[in-house]
């Protein structure tokens, strides 16, 4: 009952902040914002969206079941919505993650909640890995115009993306091959460092997907499909706006 409430106490406060908005915006603006947009495209773009963020859900359980973390399809999806209103509403970018960690480490069993902890920190990293590897993609198509100014000097985005690109594979390749953790001494870095126990821990908990391939392809091809959802989505509500000079390409890169 205490839940109910809450929770009805939460929407009516949602309800009354909208309704405030609509409030201090001038009637004639209002109305002709509202009139202006392709209703047909906007609704499409909200539901490909939303179609797009479930899939998170997924990936998370793909992620959690390589540690023999079991939890419910549903439970997922709203914990995933619940992390994202955090991550977008609240103050900092990480809030939705550590509900998300909290939750799962108090729902595992004793001796896995470390790992399963871990899995929130490796659904972000394959959401960024991901994100790059489009963003490379991406900048295939990207010509010299599409600049950002560094130090005000014009540098090209596709520079920029394939310079992170070359960081991520070098980076995975120092902390993921036995060989190249030998030669660098890792393992024994690790010991030399406070809470030597717990961070070994945490390194293995991670490193226990390279002996899941599969998985973890499946688990990039959903993000690559999140990301392709939500780009589909930008610019089907540039439709929506009227948006005429906007076209797919640029929604793109």
């Amino acid at each position: 009952m205490k839940k109910r409430l809450r929770t009805l106490l939460w929407l009516s406060v949602a309800a009354l902040a909208l309704a405030f908005l609509v409030y201090k915006t001038p009637r004639d603006t209002f109305q002709k914002a509202m009139g202006g947009i392709g209703w047909s495209w906007a609704v499409s773009a909200v539901l490909l969206y939303l179609v797009a963020q479930t899939l998170l859900a997924s990936r998370w359980i793909l992620l959690l079941r390589v540690h023999g973390v079991r939890v419910a399809l549903f439970q997922a999806i709203k914990l995933t919505y619940l992390g994202l209103f955090y991550n977008n509403f609240m103050p900092g970018a990480v809030g939705g993650d550590i509900l998300k960690g909290w939750y799962i480490t108090h729902h595992s069993e004793k001796h896995l909640r470390l790992e399963a902890a871990v899995t929130v920190f490796v659904d972000r990293l394959t959401g960024l890995v991901g994100m790059i590897l489009v963003g490379a993609l991406a900048g295939l198509s990207a010509g010299p115009e599409v600049t950002i100014p560094v130090r005000d000097y014009p540098v090209q985005v596709r520079y920029l993306v394939w310079l992170i690109f070359l960081g991520l594979v070098v980076g995975s390749v120092i902390f993921l091959s036995r060989r190249v953790r030998h030669v660098l001494r890792l393992d024994k870095l690790l010991d030399r460092l406070p809470a030597a126990g717990v961070l070994k821990k945490i390194d293995s908990a991670i490193r226990i997907y390279r002996s899941h391939i599969p998985t973890m392809i499946l688990a990039l091809v959903l993000t690559g499909t999140i990301q392709g959802l939500s780009i589909v989505a930008v610019w089907m509500m540039t439709q929506a706006l009227h948006l005429e000079q906007v076209v797919f390409l640029h929604c793109l890169t």
